[in-house]
């Protein structure tokens, strides 16, 4: 399973290791932007919270071209069989979909940002239902990459499936 294979990788101490745990870092400050541009959704905006947001996306994008180049450098420079090359393609991915969850939560910031507050109750209490939902998912995703463990990983996917239909 590609999990133990990046769970081997934890191990070293090498360019695509670094990338990994580069990569995880990425997931906790795109986590952070959640919490913060969530809660400036619900609770109205504030500048200082949209710069702090677009400083962060920044470093995500820095971390995205960092670790693309660890992983290119790794490529080139090691032995086919110590390579990983399915593990340094899934990261690369991976960390693109990081970078992914930045931009959206910039463009979250930017879009409250233009009102104050949301003020249809209903819809508040469906967007919270649906921000709770999002952020246990987030922070099991988090888990199960950080412990390489499939079982959670597979947990995060099916909840996701029954989420996304129920928010379609």
């Amino acid at each position: 399973m590609i999990f133990n294979e990046l769970f081997k990788l934890w191990n070293k101490n090498d360019l695509l290791t670094q990338s990994v745990n580069d990569s995880k870092e990425m997931m906790e400050v795109a986590y952070e932007m959640f919490e913060i541009v969530t809660k400036k959704l619900m609770n109205g905006s504030h500048d200082e919270e949209l710069e702090k947001i677009r400083k962060m996306d920044y470093l995500l994008n820095h971390f995205e071209r960092s670790i693309r180049k660890k992983v290119f450098e790794h490529l080139t420079v090691n032995e086919k069989e110590e390579q990983h090359l399915y593990s340094a393609v899934l990261l690369i991915t991976i960390v693109s979909n990081i970078e992914r969850l930045g931009d959206y939560c910039k463009n979250i910031a930017e879009i409250a940002e233009l009102r104050d507050k949301m003020v249809i109750e209903d819809l508040n209490l469906t967007v919270k239902s649906y921000i709770q939902t999002v952020r246990t998912m987030f922070r099991q995703t988090i888990s199960a990459y950080k412990k390489t463990d499939s079982t959670i990983a597979q947990k995060v996917n099916n909840s996701y499936n029954d989420f996304k239909s129920d928010a379609d």
